[in-house]
């Protein structure tokens, strides 16, 4: 007859049924805080039971087998050269040459753990790859700046050109093609549906709602990009967020607004921000709301992205925009907002396939010098709209 098996820590009993038949803990999120902790702190566990066995660490190729009568009878096989064990939890899984990678028992506990080791893994390898994606990127948009415009090769620096220590400052964007289409009348319809439906609501539900004081200052991007710099002071620089939007805007438009395609065919636009509209204009009613928004579509919209992206952006007022329009950076965006926060105000920009990973090959559509109030198109792609 078996032993029955019990918890590593309370040595509580477990059940053979269940999701913890294999399992070395029982239900008690006490005992796995514990038992994660232990193994964080790579502590000993037995090999044969998987007990913990003290706050002390091991030296490289021992093998701990804590006193027990079965765990000693065990220490024999788990001494042997091929055997093999958990990745996480260390305990004695079989004698068997494995192929150059540990095995992991049956635990839930361990099968979750590694899971989530495989998918962080996996996160960096990825990060690793697109931050080297970008530093090839940013050299192939240099060199070909430098062919385009000589005068980059040079130190002086005029209101039209770059000097040298400005290539330093290359922002590489996504790219998206000028494929712009007339918006047919079935998608007009199927936008105005959708708001009018949202607006009344937020009509309807606004009298119920105490008035609330409605601030347009710029958010914190922490909560849109976590790859926010924890060091930016909060944005009340004005001559910063001036400085900021200038670029922002050379920037979206270097890249095409590639970011504008999940607006689709609602532009993020909710009835909280219809609400905010109702509270600032009383008199308005959703008619005539929704309205304002339909005369704002342009003729030709970006095909596959936000009815309001246009050949010259978005055509909304920020004041129109959802939260989201208005706050959303890129890494991209990122980086240069660092850039401006540094006080850098000279700036080569490249639309590129970075974030086209199914595409090997590094490419680059468009290049834009950016000074100041300057800016000044190198190249642009075949099927752009815009002269250089």
């Amino acid at each position: 007859m078996a032993t029955p098996r019990t918890c590593v820590i309370c040595e509580a009993a477990l059940t053979w049924d269940g999701g913890n038949s294999r399992s070395q803990l029982c239900d008690s999120p006490n005992c796995e805080s514990k038992f994660r902790r232990h193994l964080n702190c790579k502590w000993p566990c037995c090999r044969a039971c998987g007990r913990p066995m003290g706050n002390y660490k091991t030296a490289p190729g021992f093998l701990s087998v804590c006193a027990t009568s079965e765990c000693q009878i065990k220490a024999t096989a788990i001494r042997n050269p091929h055997a093999a064990f958990c990745r996480i939890c260390g305990i004695y899984l079989s004698n068997h040459c494995d192929s150059g990678t540990q095995p992991v028992c049956q635990s839930p506990f361990c099968r979750r753990w590694d899971s989530s080791n495989t998918m962080a893994e996996t996160q960096k390898i990825r990060a690793g790859t697109f931050m080297k994606r970008r530093s090839e990127l940013e050299e192939i948009a240099q060199e070909r700046a430098r062919v385009l415009l000589p005068e980059l090769s040079q130190d002086t620096l005029s209101q039209d050109t770059l000097s040298q220590d400005t290539l330093r400052k290359t922002i590489v964007l996504p790219y998206l093609e000028h494929n712009l289409k007339p918006s047919t009348p079935e998608r007009r319809q199927k936008v105005e549906v959708g708001f009018l439906e949202i607006a009344n609501v937020a009509y309807a539900s606004n009298e119920e709602l105490s008035p609330q004081p409605v601030t347009n200052s710029v958010q914190s991007d922490c909560e849109l990009s976590p790859a926010a710099p924890s060091s930016l002071a909060p944005a009340t620089d004005e001559l910063f967020e001036q400085r900021f939007a200038r670029l922002n805007g050379s920037a979206c438009s270097t890249c095409g607004g590639r970011c504008c395609k999940l607006g689709s065919d609602h532009a993020f636009l909710r009835v909280d921000k219809f609400r905010e509209i109702f509270r600032e204009r009383p008199d308005a009613t959703p008619e005539g709301i929704v309205a304002e928004y339909m005369a704002r579509i342009p003729e030709e919209s970006f095909e596959y992205s936000c009815i309001f992206h246009g050949l010259n952006g978005c055509s909304l007022t920020r004041e129109q925009r959802s939260v989201t329009c208005n706050n959303y950076l890129c890494s991209s965006l990122e980086l240069l907002r660092n850039h401006v926060w540094e006080n850098t105000s000279k700036f080569l920009m490249a639309a590129t396939n970075l974030r086209d990973d199914d595409i090997p090959e590094l490419k680059v559509y468009r290049i834009k010098i950016v000074q100041d109030d300057h800016e000044r198109m190198l190249e642009s792609a075949p099927n752009d709209r815009i002269s250089l």
